[in-house]
């Protein structure tokens, strides 16, 4: 966006009591809407809703999905009672892409240790940059803290939408080198408990590994949360469990070695990544599913306070 304005500086007024509304013009310099801008206190912020944890134990840093970073690292530790990594650099649209849930340290740095004393509002946070489609009018719009009271059904669409985004890139991995250390990379956000997936068709390795594997954080915190869960929010886990079955089924058939899958709770980026080429219809049911629960998350985020609904059309 280009702003044309003129500013009276005879005149000392905080910037944060003027009202500042700016004319939207096209293409064909046609006026279509009005748009007010609002001076935006730093500490009002959606990235300092909360202290973020002290980064204080290394573990490899990671780019994307499966990706680990050796070269031109900026951050390679996490916090402890870590759980995934929220990539969460700038405040505002233009940085919209720039927001990921990783199993890693994100080696960019401008990230969040995810733990469960903070795992709810992560999600959140994750969800409400990237659920809003970004545009050349909210570019700059920041993102904010909540101004109202949030309800565990909204925390609840929150989180289910978080998990099965594309954005979440958690993975599972076993054996990662980094600076002479192993490390076990588990998913942490695995969404089914232990007691339902075995009774899955799972391969017969991965069958033997549930013997002494454990509940995953994601997995408890939903069952805990199971009273919170809405029509929407079901069907989308509904549908993701249909393509979890699907995913141990063809396990056979698919790409595993590329994506490193060997591990019982494999990630959601490794789960749609290996599925990616199947025509399921369990897939269009996911996607019919997130698509409806993410057009009842939207309003509610400019209801809520996180963006400000600034932009008025004729």
């Amino acid at each position: 966006p280009v702003g044309f304005l003129i500013w009276n500086l005879a005149e000392n007024i905080p910037l944060e009591s003027q009202k500042i509304s700016v004319d939207v013009f096209n293409d064909n310099v046609e006026k279509f809407a009005t748009k007010n801008i609002s001076a935006v206190k730093k500490k009002e912020t959606l990235n300092n809703w909360f202290k973020r944890p002290r980064r204080i134990k290394k573990f490899p840093p990671m780019t994307s999905g499966i990706s680990i970073n050796r070269d031109k690292i900026h951050c390679d530790t996490v916090s402890e009672n870590f759980l995934a990594d929220l990539m969460s650099m700038g405040n505002d649209f233009l940085h919209q892409n720039y927001t990921a849930i990783l199993s890693g340290a994100y080696s960019g740095g401008h990230d969040i240790s995810i733990t469960p004393e903070n795992f709810w509002q992560c999600m959140i946070i994750h969800m409400v940059r990237r659920l809003p489609k970004a545009t050349w009018l909210n570019d700059r719009d920041q993102f904010m803290q909540p101004t109202k009271e949030l309800s565990a059904e909204f925390i609840s669409d929150a989180v289910i939408w978080s998990l099965f985004a594309p954005s979440n890139q958690t993975v599972s991995l076993r054996n990662v080198e980094y600076e002479k250390v192993t490390y076990q990379m588990p998913n942490n956000l695995y969404p089914f408990l232990i007691s339902e997936i075995q009774n899955w068709a799972l391969p017969m390795e991965m069958g033997l590994q549930l013997a002494t594997a454990q509940d995953r954080f994601a997995a408890k915190w939903l069952e805990n949360h199971s009273a919170d869960l809405t029509i929407e929010g079901a069907e989308v886990l509904e549908a993701a469990r249909a393509i979890y079955k699907i995913f141990y089924e063809k396990l056979d058939e698919l790409d595993t070695a590329s994506l490193k899958i060997e591990n019982w709770d494999a990630g959601w980026y490794q789960v749609r990544m290996a599925i990616k080429n199947l025509i399921l219809e369990e897939n269009t049911a996911l996607q019919t599913a997130f698509k409806k629960l993410g057009e009842k998350l939207l309003p509610q985020i400019y209801e809520l306070g996180f963006l400000r609904d600034e932009v008025i059309y004729f």
